[in-house]
């Protein structure tokens, strides 16, 4: 049964955001135009885009933007009213939303998550508030539900294209097909990440954790586990730059650019091309102003459940949660939930 989804939202609603331009994008940040683009042909113009990725992910900064990728704004703007009613809800009805049992999903409070922490890349509490779609959801209504299963299915659909462009591009047609078959029909989780603005007073709560010396962060230091992110964030009204990434030998705001979403590399598809790509490591900045509000809606695209494992160096997995020895992905995924969940009670 098709899926009914209201996009007569006003637009103005976008209008009105602090969006960044597309001359913001950072240098080594290319922005990829997908516009009229099909990947199942083969053109001068799939020709530089493949180049522009590799480049980007052999020798930049293992982020980059696409724009024109199929999904409209008018969605989005839908998408985004009947999550934010979601964390509108008052605390009582958002508790029963809570799932405390893996896999992740459901609502989750603020500082009751450290992604730093859980992959021992340091120790700084996840400050927003996340709803978490993978199987066997929860939700509020059928509206919220018929909403997220269609982010979840077109999110999903590009990953997969863009994965059998980067293949392509690494020249892996012929090679590691079972491998690669793996990587690209894979499995997604979609988290929407709700950073509300700081409080109003002087004695900002979110900053208890904290020395004067360190940079406040709303999430820590981190990389993605899976194969493949798309972030689609929303700026802040202040104007700050909460999202940066650590390119060459520093981090760089990557701001929010309006029609785009942000692609990054994750740690899967790092370690089974021997690192020939990056997964670059990101955080999320805390602003020391009022008006620093803004949401992010990732799509982790995880290999299927029953990635061999076996077929390559584990050492790497070892190193993101200890002392494991996964045959596959499901195993280390479930390791990886165990080990983020019992470090963050």
């Amino acid at each position: 049964m098709k899926k009914e989804i209201k996009t007569d939202i006003h637009l103005e609603y976008f209008d009105s955001m602090n969006w960044y331009n597309e001359s913001s994008a950072p240098k080594n940040v290319p922005i990829i135009d997908l516009k009229g683009f099909n990947f199942d042909s083969k053109n001068n113009d799939i020709e530089k885009i493949k180049a522009t990725i590799i480049e980007c992910l052999k020798n930049g900064s293992g982020f980059f933007y696409i724009k024109n990728f199929g999904i409209e704004e008018a969605y989005l703007s839908e998408f985004l009213r009947v999550t934010g009613e979601l964390f509108q809800m008052p605390k009582n009805e958002k508790e029963k939303l809570i799932c405390p049992t893996l896999p992740l999903r459901g609502y989750t409070e603020t500082n009751k998550e450290n992604t730093a922490l859980a992959i021992n890349s340091g120790d700084s509490p996840d400050i927003c508030m996340k709803y978490t779609w993978t199987q066997n959801n929860i939700y509020p209504n059928i509206d919220f539900k018929n909403n997220w299963d269609l982010y979840m299915d077109k999110t999903r659909s590009i990953s997969r294209k863009l994965l059998e462009l980067i293949r392509s591009a690494l020249g892996e047609d012929e090679k590691n097909n079972q491998l690669w078959n793996n990587v690209i029909n894979g499995e997604g989780m979609v988290r929407h990440l709700y950073y509300p603005d700081i409080p109003s007073n002087s004695e900002d709560p979110l900053n208890h954790n904290l020395s004067t010396n360190e940079t406040p962060l709303r999430m820590g230091n981190h990389s993605d586990i899976g194969s493949i992110t798309l972030l689609y964030q929303t700026p802040c009204p202040n104007g700050f730059v909460s999202l940066e990434a650590e390119i060459d030998d520093g981090f760089v705001g990557i701001p929010a650019i309006r029609n785009t979403m942000v692609v990054n590399i994750g740690d899967t598809l790092s370690i089974i091309t021997g690192g020939e790509i990056k997964a670059t490591k990101h955080r999320v900045l805390q602003s020391n102003h009022q008006g620093s509000e803004r949401t992010a809606t990732a799509l982790f695209y995880f290999p299927s459940s029953d990635f061999d494992l076996k077929k390559i160096d584990k050492t790497e997995y070892q190193g993101l949660i200890g002392k494991i020895n996964p045959n596959t992905f499901s195993d280390f995924l479930n390791s990886m939930s165990e080990n983020y969940c019992n470090k963050n009670l």
